[in-house]
């Protein structure tokens, strides 16, 4: 289990200002990167190489870790989106609204029933746009969201899979926000291509 950052090693990045009792344990390098840290992706260094090995184990904590926040909120995706929009507006990244109406979108997306779902979606991303107080990690979300509710109007069965998948995309959009935007730009187009060419599940 990592539980102590290296500054040394690009990616160990520690998290800052969890509330007790959170599944993350102090120093653990996900999700929430300090405002200030590396932003080189991937340095051709020695000193990170054991960043780099360790970084399977990495990965396999930092699921575990969403795995049990997940499971504060009622397990699942939308467990695990839940779970970081509350630390996102804690942080100030989102207000109280923007998670109101992200935990909506993310609902609508669920909705099997395309044109109701990507209507409702379409009425809060507009709402969003219209809020002078929306912050913009919100409202990346929500356009992501209206991107796909405008693409699964044509109903037809290739944007019925795009649908699907729209799910996977703005819960990882969500779950990736804490990195900035473009990690989570990457990591959200990532998770729906995957996910338009696998099986996709809204749970």
């Amino acid at each position: 289990m990592v539980t102590k950052s290296d500054p040394n090693i690009t990616g160990s990045i520690p998290s800052e200002g969890f509330p007790e009792g959170s599944p993350f344990p102090p120093g653990f390098p996900f999700p929430f990167p300090p405002s200030t840290g590396p932003t080189m992706p991937w340095p051709d260094d020695p000193k990170n190489r054991q960043g780099a090995i360790d970084f399977g184990q990495k990965h396999a904590d930092a699921i575990a870790a969403v795995e049990r926040l997940a499971d504060q909120y009622g397990g699942g995706l939308m467990g695990a989106a839940k779970g970081f929009l509350n630390e996102y507006e804690r942080r100030q990244i989102i207000t109280p609204r923007d998670k109101e109406r992200l935990i909506a979108i993310l609902s609508a997306l669920r909705d099997m029933d395309q044109v109701t779902g990507s209507r409702r979606i379409q009425e809060l991303h507009d709402e969003a746009v219209g809020d002078p107080t929306s912050k913009p990690a919100a409202l990346a979300v929500s356009s992501v969201a209206a991107n796909i509710a405008a693409e699964a109007m044509t109903d037809t069965e290739a944007q019925a899979n795009a649908w699907a998948a729209g799910y996977a995309d703005g819960v990882t959009v969500v779950l990736t926000l804490g990195f900035g935007p473009l990690v989570a730009l990457g990591a959200g187009y990532g998770a729906s291509y995957v996910a338009r060419h696998t099986h996709v599940s809204w749970h």
